[in-house]
């Protein structure tokens, strides 16, 4: 199974990518104009633009592994005034439950002590109620093991059912990183059971 790597194997394969980009650039990429173009690969009008493979690009690929620019951005994220500093609710929404599970793994791969998915069923079918369930089942039994949460650590998917704002009715499926998640979501406006709790 491949491993993450180390700070001092990305240290070392940075350098190499880096100095070997710079090598290849000629006068006329102008990388330091186009800075964030020739590190990161993001081309725009304030990012610059650079033709070439970009250097996190090329490092990524010498670690043996995928990228992908801004992945994890979240919708909203929950975090106290002041110090001590941190994320408190990590949350992402999606009108569309087809388009989920990008929302799922992000929370999954983020820190923070809980994560929030939302998402809705407007046609009220139990069939991709209880597809979404394995989804999310699927996706915290498979994370690489590197990747550790403390056991505390709360999940909390709402699913809102019905054809119109005025007829939601809530389902919610809670759970903590050391219990992992149930087999099906369950009736918001029923008595809340504990994450994790059976």
């Amino acid at each position: 199974m491949l491993q993450p790597p180390t700070a001092k194997e990305f240290l070392q394969t940075f350098l190499e990518t880096y100095n070997k980009s710079l090598g290849e650039a000629n006068q006329t990429d102008k990388v330091w104009d186009n800075w964030t173009a020739f590190m990161t690969g993001r081309q725009g009008k304030s990012d610059g633009y650079y033709e070439k493979k970009p250097v996190l690009e090329r490092t990524a690929e010498k670690l043996g592994l995928k990228h992908e620019r801004e992945y994890l951005r979240l919708d909203l994220v929950f975090f106290p005034s002041g110090d001590p500093w941190g994320t408190f609710v990590a949350l992402e929404h999606e009108h569309n439950a087809a388009g989920f599970v990008e929302e799922i793994v992000k929370l999954m791969s983020v820190l923070a002590p809980l994560k929030v998915g939302i998402t809705y069923d407007f046609r009220e079918d139990p069939q991709p109620q209880s597809k979404l369930v394995q989804l999310i089942q699927k996706d915290f039994s498979t994370r690489h093991p590197s990747i550790l949460e403390v056991p505390q650590t709360e999940y909390l998917f709402l699913l809102g059912v019905g054809t119109a704002p005025e007829t939601l009715r809530w389902k919610y499926l809670a759970f903590t990183c050391a219990q992992g998640p149930s087999n099906e979501f369950l009736d918001a406006d029923e008595e809340p059971r504990a994450a994790g709790a059976s």
